[in-house]
């Protein structure tokens, strides 16, 4: 027993004798590492500032492309927007052809030369007030077009409507084929249609020219006419503008979207009332200005035969030059 202890002792005593002796650092200096508060100098800019900006920067630019996802924005793929101070132009009349691949439209106006519309995703189609898709369109449709110069100044059709009748809310544009004052019975060949129309005016019918009051003298056969309809009223017409009677003569002035030498005709986007008008000009009597191409600029005299606008004068309008300071 007195072994064991001895031995427990020996051992006790080695352990003191190997562990390290505590000296306390002096008041004076700080520990390695640690910056006394006295003495402390400012920290250097820490490397990791600049991966971390580039952090923020990628994230603010995932933010941004989610955002253009959300709202089906894609600056690579996206269409340009159409312009927003273009007027837009009407045109009725019946597709010829549709070319799926470079999305164009061949339409035959009521009375006139056939004319290219071009579409895209932006186009809205309509058939008697109802959405369609594209797709659903075909030949021979007769269609109204709301139309405008685009950025590349192509003929641009904005929305396309398909009617296969019309309505009480629906306006009628075509041409008088007969009137019967005493009766008050018109028969009106539609744009549209392809049968002639039975109307009837009443004592409550207005009639309208030029902005201001017309007459019953106005509705002669071959008289461009728009008519509007009483609701409910079984072929009732509330209103008659008349837009042009045989032998009106007529100033148009605005850009040319089409020029067709060998047929002799060129398209104007009239600035007064925001229409689209095919002009005939007779190549042996009125010489057309080599300047005279497709955007160009132009005043068209013109007069109505009953059938179409035929040009007695073609003159370009001078392009404005900016004043100089």
């Amino acid at each position: 027993m007195y072994c064991i202890m001895l031995l427990v002792l020996a051992g006790g005593i080695a352990a003191a004798q190997n562990s390290p002796t505590y000296q306390p650092m002096p008041d004076s200096q700080p520990a390695a590492g640690v910056a006394s508060p006295a003495s402390a100098t400012p920290a250097t800019p820490s490397t990791q500032t600049a991966p971390a900006a580039s952090q923020s920067q990628a994230d603010q630019s995932r933010a941004e492309s989610a955002q253009r996802e959300r709202e089906g924005k894609d600056p690579l793929f996206d269409l340009p927007p159409l312009p927003k101070d273009s007027r837009i132009s009407l045109i009725g009349g019946r597709i010829v052809r549709i070319d799926r691949i470079l999305d164009r439209i061949e339409l035959q106006p009521f009375g006139g030369k056939k004319t290219d519309l071009a579409f895209d995703v932006r186009t809205q189609f309509l058939r008697d007030g109802a959405k369609i898709a594209a797709k659903d369109i075909r030949p021979g449709d007769r269609v109204y077009a709301d139309t405008l110069l685009d950025n590349n100044r192509r003929v641009f059709a904005k929305s396309i409507r398909v009617v296969t009748r019309l309505r009480d809310n629906d306006r009628g544009h075509g041409q008088v084929v007969s009137y019967e004052p005493g009766t008050g019975k018109l028969i009106m060949r539609d744009e549209l249609l392809s049968r002639p129309l039975t109307l009837h005016l009443t004592r409550d019918t207005v009639i309208r020219k030029d902005q201001g009051q017309g007459s019953i003298a106005d509705l002669k056969a071959g008289s461009l006419i728009a008519v509007s309809f009483t609701p409910g009223g079984e072929g009732l017409v509330k209103e008659v503008s008349v837009l042009a009677v045989p032998g009106t003569s007529f100033v148009f002035a605005g850009p040319i979207t089409h020029l067709d030498l060998a047929s002799h005709m060129l398209v104007v986007a009239n600035k007064t009332d925001g229409k689209t008008y095919e002009i005939d000009y007779d190549p042996a009597r009125l010489r057309i200005n080599k300047d005279v191409r497709e955007g160009s600029e132009v005043n068209v005299d013109a007069t109505f035969d009953g059938q179409r606008y035929v040009a007695q004068n073609v003159s370009l309008i001078p392009e404005s030059k900016p004043s100089q300071q």
